[in-house]
């Protein structure tokens, strides 16, 4: 039985990059070693391609759905392919990112260490054509350890692409995120350290994260007021899940004000906008700053 499964969410609209994925992913797998790869695949999607270039190394399933256009609910069926899939460990990758080839063998490294119950690494930037734009994503922003809850609060810096997990801290609930949840890995890391679960970083990136204007942050140098109304709402959305908790209600607040403002057409303050055009750095840290400067000029 392979000792690490690799999930991944598998959808049409990636299809045009899908080759360099599959390629990346069985380049890991051969450097690790037996691993099973869990395509985890979109109503009436075959990864054709995918199952071709990476079967010949890995242990490849294919799992359909009967999911259309629900990214947040299609990688939560993915969790629960990985604790299905009876390995000890599971680690993940987005459909439209490209692994590093010694990923998986870091991410094993790491899980020697019997304290170590996530494992995570940066991400270096690639364009749209998968070409490197010769940065980090997270750099000196990235902890050597997380051990709690509070290294969420502000941003996500555990996302499907850069992480893998015990299976055994997995429970049901972990698959069942609220229906409005769009940052789907934000809230599910946020349980598990919220459980003390210990992250250990690992050196160097561990796969590329490619810009385009699918992500849900997007890649634009100057969002319009409108995209910035979408992601607030995203935001806003991570707080309410966990608005029971004094920590997640006051962001939930100042995050609210800064949509009344937008949806309002009122001019955004110059401080602001520095904060939401910032790339790099964890994910939705830069709009939280950006609702606050709002919050505190309105």
């Amino acid at each position: 039985m392979p000792e690490m499964a690799l999930v991944s969410a598998v959808y049409p609209q990636a299809e045009s990059r899908c080759k360099q994925f599959a390629d990346s992913v069985a380049k890991a797998c051969a450097q690790s070693g037996k691993c099973v790869v869990l395509l985890v695949a979109e109503a009436d999607y075959d990864p054709k391609v995918a199952r071709e270039r990476i079967s010949s190394v890995a242990d490849l399933r294919v799992i359909e759905t009967k999911l259309r256009h629900n990214p947040p609910a299609l990688r939560a069926r993915s969790v629960s392919a990985g604790m299905e899939a009876d390995c000890s460990v599971v680690a993940f990758l987005d459909y439209d990112d490209i692994a590093e080839a010694d990923m998986l063998t870091k991410y094993m490294h790491a899980f020697s260490d019997k304290e170590t119950d996530v494992a995570y690494g940066d991400l270096g930037l690639l364009d749209a054509e998968g070409a490197s734009l010769g940065r980090l994503m997270f750099g000196e922003h990235l902890p050597s350890f997380m051990n709690s809850q509070a290294d969420l609060h502000d941003g996500n810096m555990l996302g499907f692409s850069n992480t893998a997990l015990r299976s055994a801290l997995l429970n049901v609930a972990d698959a069942q995120p609220p229906s409005a949840i769009v940052a789907y890995d934000w809230w599910l890391f946020t349980r598990l350290l919220a459980r003390r679960a210990k992250g250990l970083c690992v050196a160097g990136p561990v796969a590329g994260y490619r810009l385009h204007e699918s992500n849900t942050l997007g890649d634009e140098a100057d969002p319009s007021p409108a995209d910035l109304l979408r992601r607030m709402k995203a935001l806003a959305a991570h707080y309410a899940a966990f608005e029971a908790e004094d920590w997640a209600a006051s962001r939930l607040s100042v995050v609210e004000a800064a949509i009344a403002l937008l949806a309002a057409d009122q001019p955004i303050p110059a401080q602001a906008m520095r904060s939401f055009c910032n790339n790099g750095g964890p994910w939705f840290t830069r709009l939280l700053a950006g609702a606050r400067r709002m919050a505190g000029e309105a």
